[in-house]
């Protein structure tokens, strides 16, 4: 499964997709995942590692575990997401939205 290919069909394809295959480990690292629409989408556990996500739309989007770390993330938007355990180590963070997102237990070393 090409989990790109997936994703740019569109998130409710995605969703879908996840909703039937929760414990897949979806890696996207070092992908150019700028602009990216993942509006609620589902990434629980996922792994970013150092993702181009500039200016993403990960509002609303389950973002629980994943690794983030080392992710560009410069005008993301991650408000009301949740990000509860997720590794945000050494992301580059200026300017993204993260009103009202769950940032319990995240790891923000090196930010």
């Amino acid at each position: 499964m090409n989990h790109l290919e997936l994703l740019a069909s569109g998130i409710e394809n995605w969703n879908q997709w996840r909703s039937h295959h929760p414990d897949v480990s979806c890696d996207f690292s070092k992908q150019n995942l700028s602009t990216c629409y993942g509006f609620e989408g589902d990434f629980r556990d996922a792994s970013f590692e150092g993702a181009d996500l500039q200016r993403a739309c990960f509002i609303g989007a389950n973002l629980q575990g994943a690794n983030l770390s080392r992710a560009d993330l410069r005008g993301a938007y991650l408000g009301n997401a949740n990000l509860v355990g997720a590794n945000l180590s050494y992301a580059k963070l200026a300017g993204a939205h993260l009103d009202r997102a769950d940032l319990r237990q995240v790891d923000l070393s090196h930010v």
